[in-house]
């Protein structure tokens, strides 16, 4: 009677492939290895009218914060209060699939950041409220603010 054997492994070929990534410096692509599974890209956008303007680096310093504690990270763009290259940054950012994005809008035109027209990407505004869309914001107290200040 045949004596059953097993028939041998084939030889691993994990240590020939991790020395030609290696050899060839490949870097994953986090993008693409997420573009079939629908996953998170793991980026916020933040759009601001005036980086030099210090409530706008602030805001930008407390997203990034915010955001790192939750495994994400950020990508900061400057409108220059430029309606058009505002309206491009926030496309830009849709089309790359961004988790979501937070504006300082620079205008009171607010129709290219509704999430519909941006494939259902989530869209905060700071220290403006939206008109005419629907979408969450983050505003100032400016009044409360400088009364609490003054008060005695």
């Amino acid at each position: 009677m045949p004596c059953a054997t097993t028939p041998a492994s084939p030889p691993t070929s994990a240590p020939r492939i991790l020395d030609a990534v290696a050899l060839l410096g490949y870097r994953g692509n986090h993008h693409a290895s997420h573009l079939r599974t629908g996953a998170s890209s793991g980026l916020v956008g933040v759009v601001v009218t005036n980086l030099a303007n210090p409530f706008y680096s602030q805001l930008a310093i407390g997203v990034e914060s915010k955001a790192a504690e939750h495994g994400m990270r950020v990508i900061l763009a400057n409108s220059g209060e430029d309606l058009a290259k505002e309206r491009q940054l926030v496309n830009d950012f849709a089309a790359r699939k961004l988790d979501g994005v937070i504006v300082v809008p620079t205008a009171n035109e607010h129709a290219h950041l509704d999430p519909a027209g941006l494939a259902g990407m989530p869209v905060v505004l700071a220290a403006s409220p939206p008109i005419r869309i629907s979408v969450d914001a983050v505003l100032l107290d400016d009044f409360s603010g400088t009364w609490q200040a003054t008060r005695s």
